[in-house]
């Protein structure tokens, strides 16, 4: 997974805007390498679902070593291997390793949320969606190569 940056572009406007269109507003969080899991916690407090960075990669890892067989076909960007890809979505350090969507779909499965994510890029769709049809929703923000979180 590729390390996250902080992204001082332009489309803080766009993102605003499209975070609009589903009743919500932007949230920044720290740009640490753990941006979309710090984006994750805060969504599932608002959920009222209890979570640390420390529980949400290191439960995540464990729940999706357990489900190999569903969840390994899927791209683990620049992870070698399987296990590669479960020692870095379970990493706590300082440095986080970026999450790709199949994480954060796999965390709403985890979690049995709806999740949205709404993108600033331009060339990007309105929004991309995983519809679980749970009744609770995660709605994370990205902004190039940040995620943020959302506040509805």
């Amino acid at each position: 997974m590729k390390r996250c940056t902080r992204s001082t572009s332009s489309g803080n406007e766009i993102l605003g805007q499209r975070l609009a269109s589903v009743g919500c507003r932007p949230k920044d969080v720290q740009g640490d390498g753990h941006c979309g899991i710090w984006a994750i916690i805060d969504q599932l407090h608002q959920q009222g679902i209890p979570a640390t960075l420390q529980s949400v990669r290191g439960e995540t890892a464990v729940w999706l070593s357990d489900k190999e067989y569903a969840w390994s076909q899927f791209p683990q960007d620049d992870a070698k291997d399987w296990a590669t890809f479960l020692e870095q979505v379970g990493h706590c350090g300082a440095k986080g390793y970026w999450g790709n969507h199949h994480v954060f779909a796999a965390l709403a499965c985890r979690y049995n949320c709806d999740l949205t994510i709404v993108q600033s890029m331009s060339d990007a769709t309105q929004e991309h969606t995983f519809v679980l049809l749970s009744g609770k929703k995660l709605a994370l923000a990205l902004t190039h190569a940040h995620y943020v979180e959302t506040k509805q």
